[in-house]
């Protein structure tokens, strides 16, 4: 049986981040979650909390992922996603941007990925759960077949 894919997520949205760690998680992925803030007790789920981009760089190479999903803008005085990644020298081949209102990162992921489809910042209704649903077979899509790239 081959090892599942590690894959990295990289999000300063704690919903965002569990969320799409539960989806990969739960499809068998390998995930390492980093949180681009400050360490909260309360929150659960997350491998590294960090504001420091070289913290996270350097936890990235560590971790050897085969896809890294990355969330451009960290809320950080002039931290990006891409920032992290150059500092990590992960290839843009492997990076996926994730956003939470849709918008092209710039430049340096290879697809982009509106996580706000995949409503996790609210419990589902069930009017929207065939959409969501719809929206996490598709990043699910999304991951695979930039993993076999």
């Amino acid at each position: 049986m081959p090892k599942p894919a590690k894959i990295v997520v990289l999000d300063d949205t704690y919903l965002y981040l569990t969320g799409i760690t539960k989806i990969l998680r739960d499809e068998g992925y390998e995930v390492f979650a980093i949180l681009y803030a400050e360490k909260e007790d309360e929150k659960k789920g997350i491998d590294l909390f960090t504001t420091d981009a070289r913290e996270a760089a350097t936890a990235i190479v560590a971790f050897k992922p085969d896809m890294v999903l990355l969330d451009h803008n960290l809320n950080s005085a002039g931290a990006t996603g891409q920032k992290v990644a150059e500092l990590s020298g992960v290839p843009k081949k492997k990076t996926l941007g994730i956003s939470d209102l849709g918008r092209q990162q710039e430049g340096y992921c290879v697809e982009q990925l509106a996580v706000a489809k995949l409503e996790l910042t609210e419990p589902f209704a069930k009017r929207r759960q065939t959409e969501a649903d719809n929206a996490a077979t598709i990043f699910l899509a999304q991951v695979a077949n930039l993993l076999e790239k």
